[in-house]
């Protein structure tokens, strides 16, 4: 039964291929390490393969429940994460799996911590300090 699925799935991501040749089927997968608050992005993406990764971050941010203080990381199979500028296209070509589908894998961090209240006179010295002008 999971055989015949698996074909299925293949023949599904093949016809999506075929239909749309310029565009690359992208599963994404929560880590499961250490981000059990993020939820689960339950559908799979067409994305063209001309689009950067920077779009694919800015949209799977826009996906999740997050802050603008969260830092969202996306990772290839390998662990690698892509530059910004590099071509979906790229990465799916470099990292396929063998049903069609590139699988990334996201995690969250907080990576500017909680607030900060500095006054304007101690961040005007230290912004002298360095030999810049403060304009607030």
């Amino acid at each position: 039964m999971e055989q015949a699925s698996e074909n299925e799935q293949k023949a599904r991501i093949q016809y999506v291929l075929a239909k749309y040749p310029e565009h690359a089927p992208v599963q994404l997968h929560r880590d499961s390490k250490n981000n059990t608050d993020l939820p689960q992005i339950e559908k799979k993406l067409l994305m063209p393969k001309s689009s950067t990764f920077g779009h694919l971050t800015w949209y799977v941010r826009r996906l999740l429940p997050i802050t603008e203080v969260d830092a969202i990381f996306i990772f290839t199979p390998n662990g690698t994460l892509p530059a910004g500028m590099t071509c979906i296209g790229e990465i799916y070509d470099k990292h396929q799996s063998q049903d069609g589908l590139l699988h990334l894998t996201y995690a969250k961090e907080n990576t500017f911590g909680g607030s900060c209240t500095i006054s304007k006179e101690k961040l005007g010295d230290a912004v002298k300090d360095y030999g810049f002008q403060l304009s607030l």
